[in-house]
């Protein structure tokens, strides 16, 4: 049972890495899109809209509030992937002298 926990801790770390890297991959294609936009504002000049700029900011809060929650993710699942290996761990160390007993008996 403990190994089916350590292997769902796991496989949630490779997911968090994975969003992460799906992010980071995103993320340039974001900043790839905002140099874009600034050279058509830049040759339009600057745009009456405020939606324009309330959208980019929006967009900004989304991957920062995406990252933020991946870090917190990771940090969780790192520190329970810690507990579960320690209660193994110690699980064993516990368990070596009742084997070694029930073995010379």
């Amino acid at each position: 049972m403990l190994y089916e926990v350590w292997k769902k801790l796991h496989l949630h770390l490779l997911l968090v890495q994975t969003m992460r890297e799906d992010l980071e991959l995103l993320s340039a294609e974001k900043d790839h899109l905002q140099e874009i936009g600034e050279e058509l504002v830049g040759l339009i000049g600057e745009c009456d809209k405020p939606e324009v700029e309330r959208t980019v900011e929006d967009m900004d809060l989304a991957f920062k509030t995406l990252n933020d929650a991946c870090d917190a993710r990771q940090r969780t699942l790192d520190v329970a992937l810690r507990h579960a290996t320690n209660f193994h761990d110690e699980l064993n160390v516990s368990h070596t002298p009742a084997f070694i007993v029930i073995g010379h008996l």
